[in-house]
């Protein structure tokens, strides 16, 4: 009798109920309103033996150093965001600087290739002077002469 009762017992604890409705406590047992044998063991939870109460410890443990961990790797993220953006700061000083050196650079530019265009002109004349002169051409010479007295004129009543 007492092998029979153990066989009954297994194949209670096998034929436990899926739904959680259909159970009722009765005692330290729950019972099952579908089983045919009304009679389903369960452990209660709020007995726990040394392992499981050690093992409880030991995850949230583990849990509060991942979150000790995860905020330490915040903080580390946020000192280097931080410096990232003073990176950035500096970066865009430098391009600041950059542009206006560039911009100072293309007027001084500008004004060297108008002076050597100026002086371009002005050899030009001399050169045909010269080559007058040697020609003997006195007109000529006269006429090109004043052409470069006016251009040297022009520069002095703009300043």
């Amino acid at each position: 009798m007492v092998h029979s009762q153990s066989e009954n017992m297994k194949f209670l604890l096998c034929r436990r109920c899926p739904l959680s409705s259909s159970r009722i406590i009765s005692g330290r047992n729950w019972v099952c309103k579908r089983s045919p044998r009304n009679i389903v063991r369960k452990r209660p939870k709020r007995f726990l033996n040394r392992r499981q109460s050690h093992n409880k410890r030991v995850k949230s443990r583990i849990i509060k150093e991942g979150i000790a961990r995860l905020k330490s790797e915040m903080t580390e993220i946020s000192v280097e965001q931080k410096s990232i953006a003073e990176g950035q700061k500096q970066i865009r000083k430098k391009y600041e600087e950059i542009k206006r050196e560039r911009e100072q650079l293309w007027k001084e530019t500008e004004l060297i290739s108008q002076q050597s265009h100026g002086i371009r002109i002005r050899l030009n004349l001399m050169f045909q002077i010269m080559k007058a002169r040697v020609e003997r051409d006195s007109v000529k010479v006269a006429q090109l002469t004043l052409q470069l007295r006016d251009l040297i004129a022009k520069p002095k009543e703009e300043k």
